[in-house]
């Protein structure tokens, strides 16, 4: 009987990996400014690769936060004027705080976070033979709310997998499209571009990543 008391209360008391994490994952954004309507109907999806450091600040039992950095990136296609074929992608490089509360012996925990960064934002528009094209760098930022289900658990290892809600607020960025084509000596005039105006690629998000802690 007190050797199983004994392995209850080691058990209660084991200290689960660990103070780094590496989370990989989806997300799909729901395109919400009228100049990404323009461009396309569909919804952004893209990938996420985070790495997080935990910190040693004991603020309450339970509580962790870590500092996190990474990348991210997406895109998606569509038609404008019924005619012109759209492609957009970004790319972005974020850094931010993670704060996660652990219920249920450290197998569930529920969290949120706030990233910063710089994002490349791309448009191509091709009509038949005619392409154009244009790319700008700005800012963002996210927030967002996220659950943990780690399915298992030990000193050295943990896995799991996260399920987040957030939004994305990004930078506003000016386009002036340019027309591509072969390197054939011909020569490309100023007056062959054409301004698309500000293109926005801020909404809503939802998506899911496995974790890994050692």
């Amino acid at each position: 009987m007190r050797a199983l008391v004994a392995v209850i209360l080691l058990t209660a008391g084991t200290a689960y990996a660990g103070d780094n994490e590496i989370t990989y994952g989806g997300w799909g954004r729901a395109l919400r400014a009228p100049s990404a309507d323009a461009a396309t109907g569909d919804t952004l999806g893209g990938g996420q690769l985070m790495y997080a450091r935990a910190l040693d600040l004991p603020i309450v039992e339970h509580l962790q936060v870590w500092a996190e950095a990474g990348m991210t990136f997406g895109g998606v296609t569509g038609e404008m004027f019924q005619t012109m074929d759209t492609d957009i992608s970004t790319f972005a490089f974020i850094a931010g705080a993670h704060v996660r509360y652990s219920l249920a012996r450290n197998y569930i925990a529920v969290g949120a976070h706030l990233d910063i960064g710089t994002a490349r934002t791309s448009l191509k528009l091709t009509d038949g033979d005619t392409t154009l094209s244009d790319s700008g760098w700005g800012s963002l930022a996210i927030g967002a709310v996220d659950v943990d289900l780690y399915m298992y658990r030990s000193r050295r290892f943990s896995i799991g997998v996260r399920a987040d809600i957030s939004y994305t607020k990004t930078q506003s960025i000016g386009l002036t499209m340019h027309r591509e084509g072969a390197d054939d000596g011909t020569i490309k005039l100023p007056v062959m571009d054409t301004s698309f105006g500000h293109l926005d690629l801020s909404g809503p998000s939802a998506g899911g990543a496995l974790v890994g802690e050692f």
